[in-house]
């Protein structure tokens, strides 16, 4: 199986004109996280690249008060991204990079060609969002960028659905969490990068046992702090 590395990141590209976009007017200074805020509405997936574009001109500078000390970290943060993404497609893991901003959530996968198996994570509105039959059997939260709990065992059956979430944060933050008990179709870690909340959920159907009859054993693991002062969770349904 092949790992998933799934980036949800928010970052920047000039992509029309800019009253396309009714903002209210914000005053400056702002801070890096308001900055970074605007920033997420200029962004384009660049299919053919397989990478976040990033273009910001003076007419964007001037109409919503940035800086050049932000821009520059906020463009440093999104080359790093870029470089870890054309790292994993040169392995021939399978990446999807995913978009979140005033235009709508957008996502686009690569390497799926040298996979048989055709599955991708699925992104929920929070207005859509409803738990599986099976209801919520474990999981992980966490805020202010740290977790509450680095691991969860539970009994589930032997299929089990993953919901990540991120409900606020005011900064740049990642994701990983692996299960020691089980794979997907995209392997046994779920990765995801960001710099905003994620306005719903992010459903990776399914997981499935290694092995073992039932009651089945599952346990997820986070592989580090999260980050950007984030608050929000991984959370686990039974899967029919």
């Amino acid at each position: 199986m092949k790992n998933v590395f799934f980036y949800l990141l928010l970052v920047v590209s000039f992509a029309s004109c800019k009253n396309e976009y009714e903002e209210d007017e914000i005053s400056h200074p702002l801070t890096y996280e308001q900055e970074l805020s605007v920033i997420n509405n200029f962004t384009t997936i660049d299919s053919i690249n397989m990478r976040y574009s990033v273009v910001i001109t003076d007419e964007i500078i001037q109409q919503y008060n940035l800086t050049e000390k932000n821009i520059l970290r906020a463009l440093k943060e999104i080359e790093s991204i870029n470089d870890n993404i054309e790292n994993d497609i040169k392995d021939g893991k399978i990446v999807t990079l995913t978009l979140n901003n005033v235009n709508g959530f957008k996502s686009y996968t690569a390497n799926t060609k040298k996979t048989p198996i055709k599955f991708s994570d699925v992104y929920v509105p929070e207005s859509e969002s409803k738990e599986s039959r099976g209801g919520y059997v474990g999981g992980m939260s966490f805020s202010d960028g740290n977790w509450y709990n680095y691991s969860a065992t539970f009994n589930a059956s032997d299929h089990v659905t993953s919901d990540f979430s991120v409900g606020s944060c005011n900064g740049y933050w990642s994701v990983s969490v692996t299960c020691h008990t089980g794979t997907s179709s995209y392997g046994t870690v779920f990765t995801a990068y960001g710099s905003s909340y994620t306005s719903g959920s992010i459903k990776r159907y399914w997981w499935y046992t290694s092995g073992g009859t039932a009651p089945y054993r599952w346990t997820f693991k986070a592989n580090g702090p999260v980050g950007g002062n984030a608050i929000g969770s991984f959370s686990v349904s039974n899967t029919y």
